[in-house]
């Protein structure tokens, strides 16, 4: 993990202000996707049974205090993204990891000629930062598009908010996008 973590800290959405005396686990650190550049001309749409899955974790996530991955299957079309499968997993406590079923999907879908991704994951409500991606979330994307050498969507779920952002493989920077659902 120590090499993405050094691709990271060479991205221009690393934050500079941590202060290693101060923050004990720079990985659990809080970044905030406000900060990323806005990529106007791409567009991520969620259809079908994804909706449901993405707002079952919203509600299980505060419901049941716990974290939960989702990983979304789709296909590109020009600048759009439409996502219909779907597979989630449930976490422990406070912290979720993608399994290695969902992974594997994900090298399945990326196989496909215009096969695409969207790594989700939530968060409980829990202090100021619970909306903002981790050091440590962003490590797993840098992973993913290095392992799979391409660029690669995310989205962070919170009781308020789908927050959807796309890693930059070539540039390596984090970029938001903006994120349709439709029902169909």
């Amino acid at each position: 993990m120590d090499k993405y973590m050094e691709v990271i800290k060479k991205s221009k959405n690393f934050p500079r202000d941590i202060n290693p005396a101060i923050q004990r686990d720079v990985k659990l650190y809080p970044v905030s996707a406000d900060d990323f550049d806005f990529l106007s001309d791409e567009e991520l749409v969620i259809r079908g049974s994804a909706i449901d899955a993405v707002q079952y974790v919203q509600l299980a996530t505060e419901e049941y205090r716990k974290e939960y991955t989702l990983v979304l299957y789709g296909e590109r079309r020009g600048d759009k993204i439409s996502f219909r499968d779907y597979s989630f997993a449930e976490g422990k406590d406070s912290s979720a990891s993608f399994q290695k079923e969902q992974l594997h999907l994900a090298k399945k879908t990326y196989r496909k000629r215009n096969g695409e991704v969207i790594y989700a994951h939530t968060h409980v409500v829990r202090g100021i930062s619970y909306n903002c991606f981790s050091v440590n979330d962003l490590i797993f994307l840098v992973k993913q598009a290095v392992l799979n050498n391409r660029d690669v969507y995310a989205v962070l779920i919170t009781k308020e908010d789908v927050i959807p952002v796309k890693y930059s493989l070539a540039k390596n920077e984090f970029f938001r996008v903006r994120l349709k659902v439709k029902k169909s």
